[in-house]
Formats: C-alpha cells, sequence, structure tokens
C-alpha cells in the first residue's frame, strides 16, 4: 500500500511533456490525428496543398503545437465549405502566426474575419442580382456564373468590415454604386477597389457619407483604379501638409454643398493634369475631371491599370 506514496515524487520530478505522457500517452496521438483530420478536410474542400504546407510550416518554425495548427487551420476549412473565399482567412491565419500571436487569439480573429465574409457574401449575393450590375458585368465580358467577380467584391467587403466599417454604411455604397449614372461608368475592377479604399479615407469614420461622394465621383469622373486606390493616401498626405485641411473634408461641409461638391472639391487636389498623385495645391485636374467623356487611363503612367485592358469608360 506504500507503493503510490513512492511513485509520486518521481512523476512530480519529470519533466512536464514526460509527465504528460505518463499521465495520458494517448494525448499526443490524438493531437496528430486532429491536424491530419483537418489537413484532410481542408483538401476535400478545395484548399490547395500548397497552402496547407505553407501554414504548417510557418507554424511548426515558430514552435506552434499540431492541436493549435489543426484550431488555426479549422476555420479557413468552414469557410471553404460555405463556398467563401477561404484564402482572406488564410491569409490572416500567417499574419498572425507571423507576428507570433497566441493561438487562441489567431482563431479569434479568424472568427472574427469569418463572420465578417457570411455578411458580404450575403449583401454581394444580394447586389450582384440588380439588372443594372447584371449589365455591369455582361458587357465586361463575363457570364452570371462566373464567380471571379463575385469573389472580388465579397473580399473587398468583408474586408471592410473587418477593418470597422459598419455593415449600413457598406450596405449604402453597395446601394450607390448600383444607381444609373454610377453603375453605367463603371468596371469590374473600380468595384473592388472603390470598397477597399473605404476603411482608408480619413472621413470615413466621422463622415462616412463624403468618403462615399469621394468614392462615387471618382467613378463618375473615370479615375481608374490606380487613382481610387491612391485617394486615402493623397488625402492624408495633403492634410498632413496644410494643403487640404480636415475641415475642408469634412467640417460642415454637408451643410454647405452637395456631396458631389465636396468630392470634387477634395479630388481636385489631388492629382496632376495628367493623373499623376502629387498631394499637393490643384494646378490641374484629373482625367475626366473636366470631361465626364475622357477616359480615365489617359495620363497615367504608374500603378495598377483596371485590370481588364479597358479604360474607365465604356
Amino acid at each position: 500500500m506504500k507503493l503510490p506514496f513512492k511513485i509520486v515524487p518521481f512523476i512530480t520530478g519529470l519533466p512536464m511533456f514526460v509527465l504528460l505522457l505518463v499521465i495520458s500517452p494517448s494525448m499526443a496521438q490524438d493531437s496528430v490525428q486532429s491536424l491530419h483530420g483537418t489537413i484532410k478536410s481542408a483538401r476535400t474542400q478545395g484548399i490547395q496543398n500548397e497552402e496547407i504546407d505553407k501554414l504548417i510550416q510557418r507554424a511548426r518554425e515558430k514552435e506552434v503545437s499540431d492541436q493549435d495548427i489543426a484550431g488555426i487551420l479549422q476555420p479557413a476549412v468552414e469557410t471553404a465549405t460555405e463556398h467563401f473565399p477561404y484564402n482572406l482567412v488564410i491569409n490572416k491565419s500567417l499574419e498572425g502566426i507571423a507576428k507570433d500571436v497566441q493561438p487562441n487569439v489567431i482563431i479569434k480573429t479568424e472568427n472574427k474575419l469569418q463572420n465578417n465574409v457570411r455578411i458580404a457574401a450575403k449583401m454581394t449575393d444580394e447586389w450582384i442580382k440588380n439588372p443594372t450590375i447584371q449589365d455591369l458585368i455582361g458587357r465586361n465580358g463575363q457570364t452570371g456564373s462566373d464567380n471571379t467577380f463575385r469573389n472580388q467584391v465579397l473580399k473587398s467587403a468583408a474586408r471592410a468590415m473587418f477593418q470597422g466599417v459598419p455593415t449600413n454604411e457598406l450596405r449604402q455604397l453597395f446601394t450607390d454604386m448600383a444607381q444609373g449614372e454610377t453603375a453605367a461608368h463603371m468596371y469590374p475592377k473600380q468595384v473592388s477597389v472603390a470598397i477597399g479604399v473605404l476603411p482608408d479615407l480619413p472621413t470615413t469614420k466621422n463622415h462616412p457619407d463624403v468618403s462615399r461622394a469621394i468614392i462615387l465621383q471618382s467613378i463618375k469622373r473615370h479615375f481608374t483604379s490606380s487613382q481610387i486606390q491612391q485617394l486615402p493616401s493623397a488625402m492624408i498626405r495633403a492634410e498632413q501638409m496644410g494643403q487640404l485641411p480636415a475641415e475642408a473634408i469634412s467640417n460642415n461641409m454637408k451643410n454647405q454643398m452637395t456631396q458631389g461638391e465636396v468630392a470634387m472639391t477634395i479630388l481636385q487636389g489631388l492629382f496632376d493634369s495628367n493623373g499623376n498623385f502629387k498631394g499637393g495645391p490643384p494646378t490641374g485636374i484629373p482625367p475626366g475631371l473636366n470631361n465626364p467623356h475622357a477616359p480615365g487611363s489617359h495620363g497615367n503612367s504608374h500603378g495598377m491599370n483596371n485590370g481588364n485592358g479597358h479604360s474607365g469608360s465604356h
């Protein structure tokens, strides 16, 4: 009967990993089996081997356990199962691993993004059914069964929500972009880029209506995707330089001018007459601002094009 009392000091002197094996020899094996099962599910749902291997390799380099790796991979598997773009979740996982974020925090962040993706998917799918948007898709050589456009918009919307843009503000931008004049000037690449810059515009937090006006005016006036992408940094730099004070963007502007006039006032100071970012006082106007029929691609000598080989006009 004294045997148990002799075992106790022996066990308490063991290293922790040995102690775990003494107490539960199957725990390590269960962890491996859990990861193998998650990997199998990931492959079944269409997640590429390269992406799975990259996540596992990066996690193991950071000494993340197999059990935690399985937990980190699971939200991506669930996202793929729902036929949503899972690479958003994979990329967020890799970002957290690279920054040495604790696995439970990574998983919590993934779950938040996963929820954003679900909301964005519902919003996007409803919006795409709009006849105006169907016309946009058709005139750019795509079909209703082509998910490329849908997934691009969905991902931009999910990112915007993840970065703090309220759902109702995003929904309003969707509604505005489906209106006749705006939709008539849009091409697919512009849509995802326009949604993507919304959380980065300095006016969005306090004056989201002004941000929407800026985006809509940039589309109507044939700004290229590259120029739209430059809007947040250009506005921030112009404000910091004192060339475009914050009050010129937001304070009392809503009560003094129409939203379109606010947007035009801001945009005129951001690019030179060749369409290049300058961030200083206006010495020229971007392509299309002085001529509603001018193509937005003229003079854009740098940056990303609209992605489909077309100019901003159709």
